[in-house]
């Protein structure tokens, strides 16, 4: 039997041709594919360290936005010379009258008090009055930063912010607890010993995350609350307050309007 061998070139036919086109096609596919999932994952980590960068900076124990309130350093005004009293505290020498025709020689000039010299009515022309509007002026200028149960204007303002941007739609009841929660964390050593740090911590009130405080409006009323609650505070126990139901921290408490409350 003759067996004949023949050679046959597989990329002469048509069907190899086109295997091989859609091959390197598939390819090409799969590089494009790969090369933008790289770019896009690339773009992912770097919104991610955008992001934790911000919360990093939104920490109280890391430094704080420049934008954010700052407590007003006080200043101190140089009191007036013409007010100044001095006391001296040193007894004065026991002079023995009797053998000094003139007590008065013996005193030291240090321990003698000048006489307050008469005020003379010197006519219309030469008084000098003090009218009730320069005294006035004067208290302003010379008066310290006021406090109201330790906290200044500007720790009052901050508090009531907060209130009114996580509870101005709610009873005043509601709106009370919102603020003994921040006052009773600044208590416990959980959290910042300062209202400022506490309001502003990362992560703690969404409406200080989602900017809805720049459209907020402080108003008398709202500062009216924190300084009553600051004489006296509802709740000593409320912590957290959630909207809509009880979070997933502290201990679930009461319900007042909209948010639950929970404690500890």
């Amino acid at each position: 039997m003759i067996v004949e061998h023949y050679t046959v070139d597989l990329s002469t036919m048509p069907s190899y041709r086109r295997r091989m086109r859609e091959k390197r096609r598939a390819q090409r596919h799969r590089r494009i594919t790969a090369a933008c999932l790289a770019i896009i994952a690339g773009m992912m980590i770097c919104a991610s360290c955008v992001l934790i960068s911000d919360s990093f900076r939104g920490h109280p124990a890391y430094a704080m936005e420049p934008n954010m309130a700052k407590l007003p350093e006080p200043t101190i005004e140089p009191f007036p010379n013409d007010l100044l009293i001095v006391v001296n505290d040193e007894p004065a020498p026991v002079v023995d009258t009797t053998t000094l025709p003139q007590a008065e020689a013996s005193v030291p000039a240090e321990n003698v008090v000048p006489e307050t010299p008469a005020i003379v009515d010197a006519g219309p022309e030469t008084a000098i009055e003090t009218t009730a509007e320069e005294i006035q002026e004067y208290a302003e200028e010379t008066a310290e930063p006021a406090l109201y149960c330790g906290m200044d204007d500007a720790q009052i303002y901050e508090l009531a912010l907060m209130c009114v941007a996580e509870a101005e739609g709610e009873p005043e009841y509601g709106q009370r607890l919102v603020i003994d929660a921040a006052l009773n964390r600044m208590d416990d050593g959980a959290w910042p010993d300062e209202i400022i740090a506490v309001i502003h911590q990362a992560h703690q009130f969404s409406s200080f995350e989602n900017g809805r405080i720049y459209n907020c409006t402080v108003t008398d009323y709202f500062i009216g609350l924190v300084k009553e609650e600051l004489a006296a505070r509802t709740d000593y126990t409320v912590f957290y307050f959630t909207a809509g139901g009880y979070g997933a921290y502290g201990t679930p408490l009461f319900q007042v309007g909209n948010h639950y409350f929970c404690g500890k």
